[in-house]
């Protein structure tokens, strides 16, 4: 079901909906899966999509950089986790 502008609501053979945006990245074409409907709105999907086209318009790709602030965010909750660990006088050998 496509909005406009390669957003369009992708459904599986499970019926489980997600909003997603086509776009390509260095010739080829790549897609960024916004979230699932009813969760993600058509408004806020739109938003989304929006904010990944700004990133493609100063050469990022908008699915690495989603992956990497997923990562940085566990990295942050890693070192308080060993933060934490270690205040309380445990220690984890290598």
């Amino acid at each position: 079901m496509p909005d406009f502008e390669s957003l369009y609501l992708h459904i599986t053979m499970s019926s489980t909906k997600s909003w997603r945006y086509d776009y390509p990245f260095y010739s080829k074409r790549k897609t960024y899966t916004i979230g699932k409907y009813p969760y993600i709105s058509l408004s806020n999907a739109r938003n989304e999509k929006e904010l990944a086209r700004q990133l493609l318009a100063h050469g990022k790709d908008t699915s690495f950089e989603r992956k990497k602030s997923a990562l940085l965010a566990l990295m942050l909750k890693v070192t308080i986790l060993l933060n934490q660990l270690q205040a309380n006088g445990i220690h984890l050998n290598n």
